[in-house]
């Protein structure tokens, strides 16, 4: 009997564990919400499946990039309310809106566009992925930002950060000349 209870236990976790960490790259909106899910959640692994364009160091750095941006935005809103409402404008995507969103195909390339937000991909060997060519050139300036909208996440979670406005000087602090959304 306690083999048979071991044996289920090992095979329902085993099917958990790679339930979990499925990549999807059926589609472009598949492919889009699961990098753009990754680069949220820092899974490198995730989002060098679910990409292209881009060696693995500036895919690295743009998943922290990303994650730290979700991790300003989610301390600002926990804090700061309706003050902080429209920081989702700092994410590259709003995962949440891939569903809904357009997709025009064209051959082995596609567009995603989504609440304003763009998405290029290309089919490679017959999976989707996110295009990230275009971002990877920016990634020297999106580092700079993402470092500092970690540490202004951290500033608000530890209290040493008291308004919204202080939160965004500390993130535009950099000197980069780019405004917050309102």
């Amino acid at each position: 009997m306690f083999r048979q209870t071991a044996l289920v236990t090992l095979m329902l976790t085993a099917a958990l564990l790679t339930g979990c960490n499925r990549t999807d790259l059926s589609s472009p909106k598949a492919a889009a919400k699961t990098f753009f899910k990754a680069m949220e959640n820092n899974d490198v692994a995730t989002a060098k499946k679910a990409c292209t364009g881009a060696d693995d160091k500036s895919i690295e750095s743009l998943a922290a990039t990303m994650a730290n941006f979700k991790k300003f935005s989610d301390a600002a809103k926990s804090k700061f309310g309706d003050k902080a409402k429209n920081l989702d404008d700092l994410k590259a995507f709003d995962v949440d809106s891939i569903d809904q969103a357009t997709v025009k195909e064209n051959g082995n390339e596609a567009m995603l566009d989504s609440k304003g937000s763009n998405a290029k991909l290309k089919k490679v060997d017959g999976d989707w992925k996110v295009d990230v060519s275009d971002m990877a050139a920016m990634l020297p300036m999106m580092k700079g930002l993402g470092d500092a909208a970690g540490k202004a996440a951290d500033g608000i979670n530890n209290g040493s950060i008291k308004t919204m406005e202080d939160a965004k000087k500390q993130v535009m602090g950099s000197g980069m000349g780019i405004s917050m959304p309102h």
